[in-house]
């Protein structure tokens, strides 16, 4: 006959230092530090460019230059104020591109594509982001509330525990409320450990949403 083993939680778990921070304060955090969400940014204002410069191509160019000189109206060396005439020249040039075989119509077209894509992609994956975020923010939110609950639970345990214990001593209870105060007491133990896992757990995934290295 195998005798059975009592498992009885020992030791402590620490806490790390509480993740006080607001839904809006995390958004903003995985904003800037989400790289996946940086990369997007950085492709999605190359098609940008991208798309302006072929679009550019396709306008007319315009150029503007002025000229002024003044020269000398003697013959002979002299300075006086009507020694010297001016002269002024003021260019305009347009270029405008006629027919290039539909080919920077078809470059524009692709460009604004890829840039709208880009665009598209980067709106979800903010999207996605947010909804990672929203998810962690409210697994911390009900650690928090059930590891409160659960300490609470632990305290009051382990008062009925004493309460239990007094009374036998004193003769006025029984042994079976001292070991029912005990396997309370243990069973608020574990939950308690429990809970504080999941709280450890919920700020670690908490710090992921946001982008923070652990």
């Amino acid at each position: 006959m195998t005798e059975e083993t009592e498992i009885t939680p020992q030791g402590e778990i620490t806490l790390p230092a509480e993740l006080d921070i607001s839904f809006g304060e995390a958004i903003n955090n995985a904003r800037e530090r989400r790289i996946e969400l940086y990369l997007s940014q950085s492709y999605r204002d190359m098609y940008e460019i991208q798309w302006k410069a072929e679009r550019g191509n396709y306008l007319p160019n315009v150029a503007l230059s002025a000229e002024y000189n003044k020269f000398s109206q003697r013959d002979e060396f002299g300075i006086k104020p009507d020694s010297f005439g001016t002269s002024y020249q003021v260019m305009l040039g347009l270029q405008v591109p006629i027919f290039t075989g539909f080919g920077n119509r078809a470059k524009i077209t692709q460009a604004r594509h890829q840039y709208k894509r880009a665009s598209l992609n980067h709106q979800d994956l903010e999207d996605k982001i947010e909804l990672d975020v929203r998810n962690a923010y409210q697994k911390l939110s009900y650690a928090k509330q059930n590891y409160e609950a659960q300490s609470l639970r632990v305290d009051l345990a382990e008062r009925g525990l004493k309460i239990a214990e007094t009374r036998y001593e004193n003769q006025v209870g029984i042994n079976l409320e001292v070991l029912d105060a005990q396997l309370e007491y243990k069973v608020a133990r574990l939950s308690y450990l429990q809970a504080v896992y999941e709280m450890i757990m919920a700020q670690k995934g908490m710090q992921k949403a946001m982008g923070i290295n652990l």
